[in-house]
């Protein structure tokens, strides 16, 4: 991670549960069970949006999550090509102090 990327544009987001597979799907899908399929995983790219500000402050804001919380949690900067995930995010906080000491 660049330190110039600290202050870029950033977006800390809540990613939609995974859905438990209850073996419904072990039988062949008809036509209308495989619409149905594509509707879901057109609401799993849905997610919640929780803060906006710099790369910074969503390391920082990530930091008040508990280790369940942060699971399903990524940060989507501008400057990278894919989101960071709840490992990296933990990682960046542990190997940056941060000026004002928080």
């Amino acid at each position: 991670m660049f330190k110039t990327m600290w202050k870029m544009p950033a977006t800390l987001a809540r990613l939609p549960a995974p859905r438990a597979n209850d073996g419904e799907d072990a039988v062949g899908a008809t036509e209308a069970q495989a619409g149905d399929h594509e509707a879901e995983d057109e609401s799993a790219d849905r997610k919640a949006v929780i803060a906006t500000g710099s790369l910074e402050d969503m390391v920082k804001a990530a930091d008040d999550l508990s280790e369940d919380e942060g699971q399903n949690v990524i940060i989507e900067c501008v400057g990278r090509d894919r989101p960071i995930r709840w490992p990296e995010i933990k990682g960046l906080r542990a190997a940056t102090t941060f000026p004002d000491g928080k």
